[in-house]
């Protein structure tokens, strides 16, 4: 029967075959269907493509990574792919049998995801909120605490920013600016017990320095209990005696401005650092609250300077004026 329908080939087409070989379609170009150069598989299908397509659409989706259809790997990528998915097993613990036959190209979280991406990174995996039941019980929703991704499949610009900056300083804890607690950083939000900002001014040590918009910023932490005023941890302008409140920042999150020059509460907190006079009117107030932390000039002597940024030290003491006990 194959001999019948070869030779019933080689009239309709002039190509005389002499041989069978078990391969998917023939395209018969050349004047024998011997295997060799005329042995070729034909493109799949339009169907076929557009389901390829959702594939890798969907595992994009899940990665974060954007795929592309590509050769299969040959036999020593695919025994070196073996023996890397064999070490990442044992250090994770997790078993990995599957070898992706797809082009990853990173896009802007990939490194991220390899580095903190869940409990097996650097840092912590939250089990529960209790560490929150401090908190008044009207402060125990979603609103007060960071609970959840903005991004799609976990993206999130700001937490995969803080993630990555204190995975690239290889820091899975952070110190509060103003009580230098130790603090856990989580793998998810709430990211910390606390709140993240980004100041123009490198409040202490532990600030890390990062570039943001072109601009020097440093990643700084401010604890909840110092958030909240918790006892003992109370401070008050040294010059007007009123209490710093950060009782309506969100926990768990970032501040892309300085927290504590977003609420000048007196006329010291809105003097030039040059000449000592006022850059703004006592009753005059900006639009935004990260307008505080932006360099601006100063009328009088055209400084151009985040003069709105004071050092905690200048402008808080840890108690009451009349103790002159300067923070921390």
């Amino acid at each position: 029967m194959e001999k019948k329908r070869l030779k019933k080939i080689g009239s309709e087409t002039g190509v005389r075959c002499t041989s069978v070989r078990i391969i998917k379609r023939y395209k018969l170009d050349s004047p024998d269907c011997t295997g060799g150069k005329t042995e070729r598989t034909t493109p799949p299908d339009r169907a076929t493509e557009e389901m390829e397509k959702k594939r890798l659409k969907k595992i994009g989706s899940e990665t974060g990574v954007r795929c592309k259809r590509t050769t299969p790997p040959d036999r020593a990528t695919e025994e070196m792919e073996k023996k890397r998915l064999k070490k990442i097993g044992s250090e994770t613990g997790v078993r990995c049998t599957s070898i992706p036959k797809i082009a990853l190209t990173p896009v802007l979280f990939f490194n991220f995801r390899s580095v903190a991406g869940g409990a097996n990174g650097i840092f912590t995996r939250r089990l529960d909120f209790s560490s929150f039941n401090a908190l008044p019980k009207n402060k125990l929703n979603s609103y007060q605490i960071k609970t959840e991704d903005e991004g799609n499949h976990g993206n999130d610009d700001t937490r995969c920013f803080i993630l990555s900056t204190l995975a690239s300083q290889g820091r899975s804890r952070v110190h509060c600016v103003l009580c230098e607690d130790q603090l856990l950083v989580f793998d998810r939000y709430p990211l910390v017990d606390g709140t993240f900002f980004l100041s123009p001014r490198q409040h202490a040590k532990s600030c890390i320095e990062v570039k943001v918009e072109g601009r020097t910023q440093f990643l700084s932490v401010v604890c909840m209990g110092c958030l909240e005023g918790a006892s003992g941890r109370a401070i008050r302008c040294r010059f007007c005696n009123q209490h710093w409140d950060g009782t309506s920042l969100v926990l768990g999150t970032m501040y892309s401005y300085d927290i504590f020059a977003a609420m000048p509460c007196c006329t010291e907190r809105i003097k030039c650092n040059a000449c000592y006079k006022p850059v703004l009117h006592p009753s005059q107030r900006l639009n935004f609250f990260s307008d505080y932390s932006h360099m601006v000039p100063c009328p009088h002597c055209r400084t151009l300077d985040t003069h709105f940024v004071k050092p905690l030290s200048f402008c808080y003491a840890r108690l009451p004026l009349r103790s002159l006990q300067m923070w921390p």
